[in-house]
């Protein structure tokens, strides 16, 4: 049986849309223009719209690309994935930082307590902003589960690839 006309003119053009999303750079990882790497042993989802996560167990490792400088990195801050109405949100450390010695950055460590099944989880965000963007990286794992050390590291190497960090 063949294909329609109309069927082939409708792949055809779903195939051009996805050849122009990705040549717009919609499916490029932020990861690749800066310093940061997530652990190896880690699963990688792939990049969509300037954000690209990562997993392990039950942890969970997220980098995201605004296209423009955020003023005020505070409105960024301490954001729920569930909305902040079913989450208590505790700030352990909120920190003014400087990453390649002239991003101004800001850390914030919170722990977040479901109202819906009292479960706990670990954040530790950075955002940071660079000369044309701002970057938001962000390791969470549930309070029960030991902290990994590289992803605690990667999220502070919010650096331009070719901008290498002080030891």
């Amino acid at each position: 049986m063949r294909d329609s006309p109309g069927a082939i003119v409708r792949l055809a053009s779903a195939a051009l849309a996805l050849t122009q999303l990705a040549a717009c750079g919609i499916f490029k990882s932020p990861a690749e223009e800066l310093t940061f790497r997530a652990p190896q042993e880690w699963r990688t989802f792939p990049a969509f719209n300037g954000t690209q996560v990562w997993s392990h167990s039950s942890q969970f490792l997220t980098l995201m690309r605004f296209p423009a400088r955020v003023r005020d990195l505070d409105r960024l801050a301490g954001g729920s994935p569930n909305g902040q109405a079913s989450w208590e949100v505790h700030t352990i450390v909120r920190r003014d930082m400087t990453l390649c010695e002239t991003q101004p950055s800001l850390y914030l460590e919170t722990l977040r307590v479901s109202r819906l099944n009292g479960r706990r989880v670990h954040f530790y965000e950075v955002l940071s902003n660079s000369p044309d963007a701002t970057y938001l990286a962000m390791y969470s794992r549930p309070e029960d589960t030991p902290s990994n050390q590289v992803a605690q590291a990667a999220i502070r190497e919010l650096c331009p690839a070719s901008v290498q960090t002080a030891p």
